[in-house]
Formats: C-alpha cells, sequence, structure tokens
C-alpha cells in the first residue's frame, strides 16, 4: 500500500514532457523533467516563488497605503498653504493702505499747523474713513 501511495504522488507531481514548454524547461533536459525529484525540485519552487510573490504583493499594498496617505496629507498642506498666502497677501496690503492712510492723517496735523484749515480737514477726514475701514477689514480677515 505504501508503494501504491510513493507511487501515484510521484505521478501526481510528475511534470510530462509534452506538457513542459522548450522556453519554460528552467535548463532541464526531458529527461530531467521526467525524473519525479527534478519535478518535486521544480515545485518546491514554484511555491517558494509564489510565497515571494505573495510577500511582495502584501508590501506593495502597504507601500500604495502609505503613499496614498503621504498624498492626502500633501494636498491637504498645499490647501493649507494656499490660503495662508492668500491672508498674507491681502494682510499686506491691508498694512500698504493702513500707513498711507496714517501718513495722510499725518499730513492733515501738518497743514493744521500750516492754517490751511480746508485741506487738513479733507486729507484728515478722508484719510481717517479710509483708516477705519482697513482696521475694520484687517480684523475681519485675521480671524
Amino acid at each position: 500500500m505504501n508503494n501504491i501511495s510513493k507511487k501515484g504522488e510521484g505521478n501526481r507531481n510528475q511534470i510530462s514532457s509534452k506538457s513542459a514548454k522548450p522556453e519554460l524547461s528552467l535548463g532541464y533536459t526531458q529527461r530531467d523533467l521526467k525524473n519525479p525529484g527534478v519535478a518535486k525540485g521544480i515545485l518546491a519552487e514554484n511555491q517558494r516563488l509564489q510565497g515571494e510573490a505573495n510577500q511582495l504583493k502584501k508590501s506593495l499594498r502597504l507601500t500604495q497605503d502609505s503613499f496614498e496617505k503621504l498624498r492626502q496629507k500633501y494636498h491637504t498642506r498645499d490647501k493649507e498653504n494656499a490660503v495662508m498666502k492668500e491672508k498674507y497677501s491681502l494682510l499686506s496690503r491691508f498694512e500698504i493702505i493702513k500707513s498711507l492712510s496714517l501718513i495722510g492723517v499725518g499730513s492733515a496735523i501738518s497743514f493744521l499747523i500750516d492754517k490751511k484749515y480746508l485741506t487738513a480737514a479733507a486729507t484728515g477726514i478722508i484719510s481717517f474713513i479710509l483708516l477705519l475701514v482697513v482696521t475694520r477689514k484687517d480684523t475681519k480677515v485675521k480671524r
């Protein structure tokens, strides 16, 4: 009975020369391929390579998941960066306008000293209104 199972096992694992393609013979001759030991070796190597392929697939999935997380994080940071650049640009414009309106208020004071009341009033009122508007907008942008 042992002989029968071994013989059946050998037949099951044996690669026939008819089914082996010449380009897949891995350097074995037709005679070698008929040997059950060679066939078992080829099957063992096939199993090892399949295990290695499965391990590489798992590693690839993990790498792809990690890459996807990094890609999402990049896009989030990129959006935040764009918002901050826009805020900075807007704030710098407000700072320039605020400085000009403060210069206008200072000019109005110097016109008052020179007793040019009408020019001082016009310059002062326009500059002060501009300063109030910019200051109010500036506080809304900072929030």
